[in-house]
């Protein structure tokens, strides 16, 4: 692998699962910045390098690191490489709400990407489509929407 081999050693790419490739290695990266496993100013495997070692497209790796630098956690130095930044912006209650919540999955033995079921009836609720694919927020109802007709601009 070479001389990242510590960054990419326990990285897992499940290739079977829902989740896109690119969104577990961004999961991962920031997973091992938050707690410390990549120092503040330590050196991150090239593109070329990280994609090779993890059997990813080069360009799935590139979206990675772009989003990454986006949110302030890694920046890239044209000729010199990409580090990980020296200042982390703070997690959002939010983001923190969601890690914590599948920490406690994983404690207990539940997957956290396992579709959700409903507690009151122990049934699953069916996964949004399109862009809130595996969402376990209840769909909106159908009549919520206003119509193509009622969008349309009446003539005066």
């Amino acid at each position: 692998m070479g001389r990242h081999d510590g960054v990419l050693v326990d990285i897992a790419i499940d290739r079977a699962g829902e989740i896109p490739i690119g969104v577990q290695l961004a999961w991962a990266l920031r997973a091992r910045i938050g707690d410390g496993r990549l120092a503040p100013g330590e050196r991150l495997p090239g593109l070329r390098e990280l994609a090779e070692a993890l059997g990813i497209n080069a360009n799935t790796a590139r979206s990675v690191y772009q989003r990454l630098e986006q949110e302030g956690l890694i920046d890239s130095r044209q000729g010199m490489g990409t580090f990980v930044a020296h200042a982390h912006p703070e997690p959002s209650a939010v983001g923190q709400i969601v890690a914590d919540a599948a920490l406690q999955a994983r404690r207990t033995g539940v997957d956290p990407r396992q579709r959700c079921t409903s507690p009151a009836t122990r049934r699953s609720i069916p996964p949004r489509r399109a862009s809130g694919a595996g969402s376990c927020a209840p769909r909106s109802p159908r009549w919520s929407r206003p119509s193509r007709r009622s969008r349309r601009a009446t003539p005066a």
